[in-house]
C-alpha cells in the first residue's frame, strides 16, 4: 500500500507504567497517509487507502468504524484531503494535479452541516478557485483564527514552501447559512506568512494560547552549546 498503514497503537499520557497497545480495526479501514489525518472534537479521521471511505476514531472509546463515503469519486487526476472547518471535518477536492495550470479549483465539502434532513451527509461549502496563481489550500486547517483569512501553500525552488494568507471579501462570517456555497477566488499572491527552508510538506497547526515556559523544550544541542 503506498504510503499507508493497517495497524492503530494507543498510549495514555499520565498513566503511570502506561504502554503502547493495539486498538482494532475492521477490514478495509487502512490509511492513505496523502490525504491526511486530522483531529476534529475528539476523534481522528482518516481516508481509506481505497479512496473510498472516511474512517473515525473515537479517541475517548477506543473505538474505529467508518464515518462516511467521500462525497465524490476520485479517480486518476484527482486529490483529495481532509481539512478542519470551523470545528467540523471537511475535504478539499481537486480534479487538477498539475500546479502550472492557468486555473485550479478546489471543491470544500463539510460532513454533518447540512438542513435537518442530511445532517450525517457532505454539503459542498466551498469552491476555491486559484487563477494565475501556483497555489493549493494549505491543510488541514480552512480559514482558521476566525474565519478572516483562508491559507494556502506554494512549493519554490530548492524546497522552500511558502504560506500565503488571503483575506476573504466577508471576513468575520465565520459559519454560511445552510445550503449556501461561498465562491473565494485567489487571483493575487496574497501575504506571505511563515515558510519552510527545507521540504515540500508544509502542515498548519492550531494556536493555543500558553503560560508553559518554552524553556522546557530546548533541544540537546542548545543545551551543550551553552
Amino acid at each position: 500500500m503506498r504510503g499507508g498503514f493497517n495497524a492503530l497503537l494507543a498510549f495514555t499520557l499520565g498513566q503511570d507504567g502506561a504502554s503502547w497497545r493495539g486498538v482494532a480495526i475492521p477490514g478495509g479501514a487502512s490509511c492513505f497517509l496523502d490525504a491526511g489525518i486530522v483531529s476534529v472534537a475528539g476523534a481522528t479521521y482518516w481516508v481509506t487507502s481505497g479512496l473510498e471511505k472516511v474512517v473515525c476514531f473515537d479517541v475517548k472509546d477506543e473505538r474505529v468504524a467508518f464515518a462516511a463515503a467521500l462525497p465524490v469519486g476520485t479517480g486518476p487526476g484527482y486529490q483529495c484531503r481532509l481539512m478542519e472547518v470551523h470545528g467540523r471535518l471537511g475535504i478539499a477536492v481537486c480534479a487538477d494535479r498539475r500546479w502550472n495550470s492557468p486555473a485550479k479549483t478546489e471543491e470544500v465539502w463539510v460532513l454533518g452541516d447540512g438542513d435537518d434532513d442530511d445532517r450525517q451527509g457532505w454539503t459542498r461549502r466551498y469552491s476555491v478557485r486559484a487563477h494565475g496563481v501556483e497555489q493549493r489550500l494549505a491543510a488541514p486547517h480552512f480559514a482558521p483564527y476566525g474565519g478572516e483569512y483562508v491559507l494556502a501553500t506554494r512549493p519554490e525552488d530548492w524546497g522552500r514552501n511558502h504560506l500565503y494568507a488571503h483575506r476573504l471579501r466577508d471576513a468575520g462570517r465565520r459559519r454560511l447559512p445552510r445550503g449556501e456555497l461561498r465562491s473565494v477566488p485567489m487571483s493575487e499572491t496574497g501575504t506571505v506568512v511563515a515558510y519552510c527552508n527545507t521540504g515540500y510538506y508544509l502542515r498548519s497547526f492550531a494556536y493555543v494560547e500558553t503560560t508553559e515556559p518554552l524553556n522546557l523544550y530546548k533541544t540537546q544541542r542548545e543545551s551543550t552549546t551553552k
